[in-house]
Formats: C-alpha cells, sequence, structure tokens
C-alpha cells in the first residue's frame, strides 16, 4: 500500500475531523497573545494574563495528547466496526453451511425415501425407521445451527397433511404424504438461509 493511500485512510479512518479542530484549536490558543499583538490588544485579551506563560512545549504536548486520545477513541470506533462486520461474516458463512447442509438432507430424502418408499407393511417399519432417523438428523442440524423454535417445530411436527396418491396402501400413502411435506418445509429453510 503506498504512502499517500495508507495516511489518507489514517487522516480519514483515525483522526477525521477531530484531529483538523483540535489542531485549530491548540494552534489558536498557542499563538492566541501573539495575534492579539498584532492588534494591540496582548495586554487586555492575551491568554497570557489568564493562565499564565505556557511554553511551546507544553502546546505541543497538550497538542500530542490530544492528538494519541482522538486517535485512541477513533481506533475504538474503527475497531468496533471491524469486530462487527466480522462477526456479520461469520454469521452468513454459518447460514450458508446451514443451508448446504439441508440441502443435502433434502437431496438424500428425495432419493433413499421418497423414491424408495415401502411396498407393504412388512417394509414399511425399516423404512419408517430410516425416516426417523433422517427427520432426528435434521432435527440436530437445525439445532446445531441456531434455527428457531417455530422453525424447528415446522419441520418435526407435521399436523394436517394433505394426502398425495403415491401408495395404493393408504397407510404407506399417509406416511409418504407426510415426507413430501417434511421435505418441502426442509427446502423452504435452507432457502431462507443460503444465499
Amino acid at each position: 500500500m503506498k504512502l499517500r493511500e495508507r495516511l489518507s485512510i489514517w487522516r480519514r479512518e483515525l483522526w477525521g475531523s477531530w484531529f483538523g479542530l483540535l489542531t485549530t484549536i491548540i494552534a489558536l490558543a498557542a499563538n492566541w497573545d501573539r495575534f492579539a499583538g498584532w492588534f494591540g490588544y496582548n495586554t487586555q485579551y492575551g491568554l497570557a494574563n489568564y493562565i499564565g506563560k505556557i511554553t511551546l512545549k507544553t502546546w505541543f504536548t497538550l497538542w500530542c495528547l490530544m492528538t494519541l486520545s482522538v486517535t485512541l477513541e477513533r481506533l475504538y470506533h474503527v475497531v468496533l466496526e471491524r469486530d462487527r462486520l466480522r462477526a456479520d461474516a461469520a454469521q452468513v458463512r454459518s447460514n450458508q453451511e446451514l443451508s448446504d447442509l439441508l440441502s443435502d438432507m433434502h437431496e438424500y430424502g428425495v432419493h433413499e425415501l421418497l423414491n424408495k418408499p415401502p411396498t407393504n407393511f412388512l417394509e414399511l417399519p425399516e423404512w419408517s425407521k430410516k425416516e426417523a432417523e433422517f427427520t432426528a438428523k435434521a432435527l440436530k442440524i437445525m439445532k446445531d445451527y441456531g434455527c428457531t423454535k417455530q422453525e424447528i417445530r415446522h419441520v418435526h411436527t407435521i399436523g394436517l397433511v394433505q394426502m398425495l396418491p403415491l401408495s395404493e396402501n393408504p397407510g404407506i400413502a399417509h406416511q409418504l404424504s407426510m415426507l413430501v411435506t417434511r421435505l418441502g418445509r426442509i427446502a423452504d429453510i435452507a432457502g431462507k438461509y443460503g444465499e
């Protein structure tokens, strides 16, 4: 980074208008007696009459202290903004990870559960076990990534479901219809947190 660019950033981010204002005030105060003397008022309005003789070294020390305090204050605000931006970036990354994991779960649910349904009641317990494990894993991911209670309940509790003709057996069709609803809700939440 070039020196001119670096100085410009320091001036803008650390000192800003405060640096110029404090420098001007101290420079005016340090030279007030001289300015007042130009117009013949140094004996009446000079600062030396009120606060005693202040040496140039003292004014310079005051200027350095003021500059340091303004720099530290601005640095504090710059660091706060940096930390806020880092936290925002971390949240975006976390949201994207959640979206990716839920998208993977959705894909698994479609390919391994919905597209491989039980054909009879003998296969239903094994399929139901896989579906329960799938749901538990999806809910764990959502909890681990800080989804709201409403989002978790939305995926966990299906309630009334529209029956879809996915099987000739009504019991299996009901289970598949619930899975379709759950998969849709998982996809919605993945879309909400993803980019």
